[in-house]
């Protein structure tokens, strides 16, 4: 689910502040920025990524959200999900504006060569992929299956 203003496939607003898997100016030189795009594996994902970063003078804005389905397909997909694999648990991979670690991990995986990573959602629903789009090889894709711009709020 992305703001209207931005298409599917564009990693421009992981450029203005910094989140769990990427690094923005905002806190980093421009030698330490990665762009990433947040996949949610599935739609009750999405809504709780979303829902989750609002406050009751937001509401208003959940009707500028499209809910889009993209179909990738990538060569170098790592799998994330379990943190005992990294020695942490899997509070350590969703806290909440603290992102040292989940960036040094996705750091790591960029300099493996990875284009994605799958990773738990910080909702507790589901799972996300996060996509490194400059990392994306030649033969890898993706695609926009669709897109529904919802309305999630009714004004009054």
């Amino acid at each position: 689910m992305q703001r209207r203003t931005y298409g599917a496939t564009d990693s421009g607003g992981a450029l203005l502040v910094s989140g769990r898997y990427h690094r923005a100016p905002d806190h980093f030189p421009r030698s330490e920025v990665w762009a990433a795009l947040y996949l949610a594996l599935s739609p009750e994902v999405s809504l709780g990524e979303v829902f989750r970063h609002f406050t009751p003078q937001l509401l208003p804005q959940l009707n500028e959200y499209r809910l889009s389905e993209l179909d990738v397909e990538l060569d170098a997909v790592l799998d994330c999900r379990d943190a005992a694999a990294f020695g942490l648990s899997p509070e350590d991979l969703i806290r909440d504006y603290h992102f040292a670690m989940t960036q040094e991990i996705a750091a790591a995986t960029i300099a493996q060569g990875a284009e994605a990573i799958l990773v738990a959602s910080a909702t507790g629903l589901g799972d996300n992929m996060v996509v490194f789009p400059a990392q994306i090889h030649g033969t890898s894709r993706l695609s926009i299956v669709g897109s529904r711009d919802p309305r999630l709020y009714l004004p009054r």
